[in-house]
């Protein structure tokens, strides 16, 4: 995913940039984020699933005002043309929903 902006995930200050977003594959409920090449570990995140009403041909992300002077905060990720997502664990504020390029 790319992010024009930088944004905090679950305490964690993402710079603006291109990132690659993954789960385990024995524990679903594990986010990994690595850099742009795939070969460093930017964070690992424990999520719980959320499902969604709407259903996006993109990747779809959900993401919140932070404090003053703080990034968006991202709550949630979903990926294209999937109701069921992870959503990150932070506080719960108003959200909104931004559609992001996505590399898969």
């Amino acid at each position: 995913m790319t992010f024009s902006a930088p944004i905090e995930i679950s305490g964690h200050n993402l710079p603006a940039g291109t990132y690659v977003f993954k789960t385990l594959s024995d524990n679903r409920d594990m986010v990994v984020i690595m850099n742009s090449e795939d070969n460093h570990l930017v964070a690992l995140l424990q999520t719980i699933p959320i499902d969604t009403p709407v259903v996006s041909d993109t990747t779809r992300v959900e993401l919140s005002q932070g404090a003053a002077n703080a990034p968006e905060v991202m709550h949630a990720w979903f990926y294209r043309g999937q109701i069921t997502g992870w959503e990150f664990l932070a506080a719960k504020t108003d959200r909104k929903t931004a559609a992001v390029s996505a590399e898969q």
